[in-house]
């Protein structure tokens, strides 16, 4: 992989709370900043396009998650912001606020979106749920423990069927459900044999496994960051380990958001401590 980085080209702030990343589909880089209370928009030379930020233009106050697509048929910028439990949507060249969302009782965390409809985790319920519309949502799976960050993958070219991952970070593993929300897989992490005080063979142990952001690529495998042992894994379409793609020999100490350009390969990680954009070779 050949990896570029932003950071001599940025002047990120000393207390920036980069809690996740979305790429646009000509592959700008959009970046949530919680503790400041900001969405930037940078092209991939980290030339800025344009700021929300609180008291210059819409009303954003702590935006939580991040994920660019098609609303509409417009593609936009979509945040969950926790200051108001609400989702917004803001045009991709402008920065401008073109909607709002709000369904009481729901408290969107995860983003992602599918064929123009926007699902979230609900962090009050910690369930994944659909937008039905603007003031009604169907919930499609069951209960889990921390339902960090999530996408949603069209069916279709891939011979399966609309999938939403989402990645339970505290159970420590990354499901996959159908829109209707049947479980497809479960992956918790590569299998680890430990050595009781006997000397004999105890359970695997996976617990090292934190799971965050996803991404796909255009074979359907999913790159997930792991905050846990400080590295990305790379899962088969069918959720089976395949590789660890990056980790500590690139600089990749704690990634926690990761936005992947299925067309490109543009990868785009998040680390805790830093913001790096890589650029991976494409495997035919």
């Amino acid at each position: 992989s050949h990896l570029r980085t932003f950071s001599g080209k940025i002047r990120w702030g000393t207390h920036w709370d980069l809690c996740d990343v979305a790429l646009t589909s000509d592959g700008r880089v959009c970046i949530a900043d919680l503790n400041n209370e900001r969405l930037k928009l940078f092209g991939q030379d980290g030339k800025l396009w344009w700021t929300v930020r609180p008291g210059h233009g819409p009303d954003l106050k702590r935006p939580r998650r991040v994920v660019a697509g098609h609303i509409e048929e417009q593609e936009c910028i979509i945040v969950a912001d926790w200051g108001d439990d609400s989702i917004k949507c803001f045009h991709i060249d402008t920065g401008s606020l073109t909607k709002t969302i709000r369904v009481p009782g729901v408290e969107p965390y995860a983003l992602a979106i599918l064929r123009e409809q926007i699902l979230c985790t609900d962090w009050s319920t910690k369930r994944a749920c659909l937008f039905v519309s603007d003031q009604r949502v169907r919930y499609i799976d069951t209960e889990m423990l921390d339902p960090w960050y999530m996408l949603a993958v069209p069916g279709g070219t891939l011979d399966i069927s609309d999938m939403v991952l989402v990645s339970d970070a505290s159970n420590g593993a990354v499901k996959a459900f159908t829109i209707e929300g049947s479980c497809v897989w479960s992956y918790s992490g590569p299998s680890v044999p430990t050595t009781t005080a006997f000397g004999a063979m105890g359970k695997s142990d996976s617990s090292l496994f934190k799971p965050a952001g996803l991404g796909v690529d255009e074979h359907g495998r999913v790159l997930v960051a792991d905050c846990g042992r400080g590295c990305v894994t790379v899962l088969n379409c069918e959720g089976k380990f395949e590789q660890h793609l990056l980790g500590e020999k690139d600089s990749v100490r704690t990634p926690r958001s990761l936005a992947l350009h299925p067309k490109s390969n543009l990868l785009v990680v998040v680390d805790l401590s830093s913001f790096k954009l890589f650029v991976i070779s494409r495997n035919k």
